[in-house]
């Protein structure tokens, strides 16, 4: 495949994934549907065949830790006697993030390529200023639009603004795109107007974690050289924005912070069940599919019921489908992987993000190592309440500009 055509389906895989839930609230057609919402499976599997079969390989390392994960993994699921299809479905759905990675490492891109997907993504720039101009005036702007699982959602007493965006996440991963872009490759004369606008996203979505992620990447580039003692300084940002949120939101805080195992919030219980799980599961974990990700959701994990949390809202596959079972990260890598499976899967993060963290805090100007190290650092920010390592289109972002750049960070950054 030429860079042209990787750049654009790569674009599609992007929109797609962003808006997918639009198409599930409105299409009357539900085939067409249930077919866009494996696009990514189908699309990363496809790359990949066609990335192995390139004559260089690159990143082999990687991916020889990429099949370990998946081994132990699957040794969890030996000892819980799964099915081949919950291996192989909870397996791909955690990996093939990664695997997409490994796919646009395998090809030179050059900085043409970088711009010409910058201009796709920000081509909705301006039609994302007006929808949020009208869901700021029009309250019912959002359900008028056929937005309907988050239409309106109140926090502090205000209602958040996500434009035409189907999820308030979405808005704020775009609104870190667009920052990005027009702060660091996109230079002109309302650059700073548009960096104000994306910064407004941010705080008009009310998302917690996601203002914490942003502000604490925001954070590290606020230093022209990263140096020890500015943790000090970083930590204690971060920290007064957690007290202004505690003060602000008691309720919120208090759910998520100020309640122990007998929580009934469904991301606590995850979490400290996920701890249990790691001590009687030790070192495997229960294997891939059987907790707190999106095919446990589907195939009716019994680990819920084993732990006796299959009562809590959000965790029922009877009162209400378990819709919160995969809104987790860390709980998924932790029960499903066990302790050898985290460990293995913080290395490849170091494998992976660490060149380009490393270089950001020698000289956060280089804008060879500016996006992913960004994108990097206020997704770990985020993955304390959402799986944005492994599901779309956060991890698609991620994963993906950190492939684009495997090639780009060897060559000088060329102006659009």
């Amino acid at each position: 495949m030429r860079n042209r055509k990787i750049i654009l389906s790569f674009y599609i895989l992007l929109f797609v994934t962003s808006f997918d839930i639009l198409f599930d609230e409105n299409f009357q057609y539900p085939t067409v549907y249930s077919t866009l919402k494996v696009f990514d499976e189908l699309y990363i599997g496809f790359f990949f065949i066609i990335a192995i079969f390139k004559n260089k390989q690159r990143e082999f390392k990687t991916l020889v830790f990429i099949f370990i994960l998946f081994l132990i993994g699957t040794v969890g699921n030996l000892k819980n006697h799964s099915a081949f299809t919950t291996v192989i479905l909870g397996a791909y759905s955690t990996i093939k993030p990664m695997l997409l990675y490994w796919s646009l490492a395998q090809y030179n891109f050059v900085w043409k390529d970088f711009h010409k997907l910058r201009k796709l993504i920000c081509a909705i720039f301006p039609l994302v200023v007006v929808s949020y101009i009208l869901d700021l005036a029009i309250p019912s702007f959002r359900s008028d639009i056929g937005i309907i699982s988050q239409a309106v959602e109140i926090r502090m007493g205000l209602r958040s603004l996500g434009g035409f965006f189907n999820r308030f996440t979405v808005a704020t991963l775009y609104a870190l795109l667009f920052y990005i872009f027009y702060k660091f490759y996109d230079k002109d004369k309302v650059s700073k107007i548009k960096i104000f606008f994306s910064d407004f996203m941010f705080l008009a979505s009310f998302k917690i974690k996601d203002i914490l992620g942003f502000m604490l990447a925001r954070s590290f580039y606020l230093f022209k050289r990263f140096k020890a003692k500015y943790i000090v300084i970083i930590a204690s940002i971060i920290y007064l924005l957690f007290l202004l949120y505690a003060n602000l939101m008691p309720e919120h805080y208090n759910e998520y912070f100020n309640s122990g195992e007998d929580s009934n919030v469904a991301r606590v219980v995850l979490s400290y069940t996920s701890i249990r799980i790691l001590k009687d599961y030790f070192p495997f974990g229960v294997g891939w599919g059987l907790f707190a990700s999106p095919t446990s959701q589907q195939i009716q994990s019994p680990i819920y019921a084993r732990y006796g949390i299959d009562d809590i809202y959000g965790l029922s596959y009877q009162n209400d489908n378990g819709v919160f079972m995969s809104d987790t990260f860390w709980p998924m890598i932790l029960g499903e992987t066990g302790f050898l499976g985290t460990i293995v899967y913080l290395y490849i993060l170091y494998l992976v993000f660490w060149p380009f963290v490393s270089n950001f805090f020698i000289d956060n100007r280089d804008r060879k190592y500016i996006m992913p190290a960004f994108l990097f650092i206020a997704f770990l920010g985020f993955s304390v309440g959402k799986p944005v390592f492994t599901g779309p289109p956060h991890s698609l972002v991620l994963w993906g500009f950190a492939g684009l750049f495997y090639s780009l960070k060897n060559t000088k950054y060329e102006v659009k």
